[in-house]
């Protein structure tokens, strides 16, 4: 069953002369949102709500950092930034995805050193990443790695793990942190010339032990996924507008390529971001 699902959320203040009509309250964990002329309102109990003065390295330790651990030791994970447009989320999420590769990094050194009792670790796995974003008005994602490709599609796959893959997606070689800044960069960079795409999903496959009966792939996946409220401007209910919300199974859906049938398949973990 993997680790538990943890929901967080961070209370953000106004800014930009923005203001919000609803009232939030907190509890503790739980957090009531109430609007206008009402005495009651949404009640969520959430894993952790960090107050205005959690910056995005606190939310990473606690959130985050603990994730790269349980990857490198075979457990699929994955973190979903979510938020309204001015909440804060871009921000968040480009603060903790480069320090996840590097703490992922570390930790595969540190899991496959002290299994193999020497300092060849790189050699025993192998790190492939992929980005995409939501193209919106469409059931469309866009490459941001691979411009001018065709668009990437999530479709179904009997014979894929999940029932579901991503059709056109390219995906490219990290050798270290260093070389995944620069592909990141890269996405962000498309991504912010390109004013109809919005979420994004950042892919971090990890191939262990290729070539032997120990042979497994586990994933990290990050994602950055915008709501959009029906009315009303959504810089306008950015302060301390935090809804729980829920993940889909198919967003931690273990991907494993080549598995012994005698192994069990890798277990998933996460956190939701709010």
């Amino acid at each position: 069953m993997g680790l538990p699902l943890r929901a967080s959320a961070r209370v953000v203040g106004s800014t930009g002369g923005h203001t919000s009509r609803n009232s939030l309250f907190i509890a503790g964990n739980a957090v009531e949102l109430v609007s206008p002329g009402r005495t009651e309102g949404a009640r969520h109990t959430l894993t952790r709500v960090f107050d205005v003065h959690a910056s995005d390295s606190d939310i990473f330790e606690a959130e985050v950092l603990p994730l790269a651990g349980g990857v490198a030791a075979g457990l699929n994970a994955a973190v979903i930034v979510v938020g309204h447009r001015c909440s804060g989320r871009t921000h968040l999420f480009e603060a903790i995805a480069p320090r996840a590769i590097d703490a992922l990094f570390d930790a595969l050194d540190q899991q496959h050193s002290a299994a193999r009792g020497q300092d060849d670790a790189a050699g025993r796995y192998t790190v492939r990443m992929s980005y995409a974003a939501a193209v919106h008005g469409t059931d469309g994602l866009a490459d941001l790695l691979s411009p001018g490709s065709a668009e990437v599609f999530v479709v179904r796959d009997a014979e894929a793990v999940g029932g579901t893959r991503l059709s056109g997606i390219s995906t490219h070689a990290v050798a270290r942190a260093s070389s995944f800044a620069d592909l990141f960069r890269r996405g962000r960079e498309r991504l912010s010339q390109q004013g109809v795409l919005t979420s994004s999903v950042l892919a971090i496959e990890v191939d262990v032990a290729p070539g032997t009966a120990e042979h497994l792939v586990v994933s990290l996946l990050i994602a950055d996924v915008e709501v959009r409220p029906a009315s009303e401007s959504a810089c306008s209910i950015r302060p301390t507008t935090h809804s729980a919300g829920g993940v889909s199974s198919a967003a931690l859906t273990p991907h494993v390529r080549g598995m012994p049938k005698t192994r069990a398949p890798p277990q998933q973990h996460g956190a939701l971001l709010l």
